[in-house]
């Protein structure tokens, strides 16, 4: 019987392993562990800032939750399309057969200071929704709609000359001051402040000229 060889090598006991099989040494295993800490780290900040960062609410979003994020500095960073966008949309929800900034102060789910800073936005988003549309027209047309808006405050201001009402104690204004409307203009851009003052200047001559005729025509007392 004769016997046979192999050629395959049995690794030695106790060796080196093999090339390709290095093992990774504790050094390795801390700078891993430190450099998972630190994503997690970031990972859950950015989370928490996520969380907890001012968001801009959704146009639908509750009164009380629009009237609070015109006060943040988030609200001030924003294009002034979107600033115009909250504006006229707080003066929708403030018109007369909904008061709802009004109604959100009354039953406590404003404060007073965010009260008076809605109702000067719904003020402001107002009368930009006007100089939009006076912009937007001709000659004629221009002067047409400048008569009604005068006509019509003029009508307001008799009815309340013959019927007065009796102030309200603790009456807030949402009319800014002459300083207010300024400061908050200024912030626009250029076209939109000239657009502004534009109308501003077109509506007062015509309201002086619309005030003489009507002088001119009112009966003697």
């Amino acid at each position: 019987m004769t016997s046979t060889t192999t050629s395959a090598k049995v690794p030695p006991q106790g060796g080196k392993p093999s090339a390709g099989k290095t093992p990774i040494t504790k050094k390795q295993i801390l700078i891993l562990s430190g450099a998972a800490g630190a994503i997690a780290v970031i990972v859950a900040c950015w989370f928490i800032w996520q969380k907890t960062r001012t968001q801009m609410p959704r146009m639908d979003a509750p009164t009380p939750v629009l009237v609070r994020y015109i006060l943040t500095e988030d609200f001030e960073k924003q294009p002034f399309d979107m600033q115009v966008q909250f504006m006229k949309q707080l003066d929708g929800r403030n018109e007369k057969d909904k008061k709802e900034i009004d109604k959100a102060y009354a039953e406590g789910r404003i404060n007073e200071t965010e009260y008076r800073a809605a109702l000067q936005m719904a003020w402001f988003g107002k009368h930009l929704a006007r100089v939009d549309k006076y912009s937007g027209q001709g000659g004629q047309q221009k002067q047409a709609y400048l008569d009604e808006l005068i006509l019509k405050k003029l009508k307001e201001d008799d009815e309340e000359r013959r019927n007065p009402k009796p102030p309200k104690e603790g009456d807030i204004s949402g009319n800014p001051s002459a300083a207010e409307e300024k400061a908050r203009i200024d912030k626009w851009p250029p076209d939109a402040r000239e657009r502004w003052y534009q109308f501003e200047k077109e509506y007062k001559a015509r309201k002086k000229k619309i005030e003489e005729a009507r002088a001119k025509t009112r009966p003697a007392k």
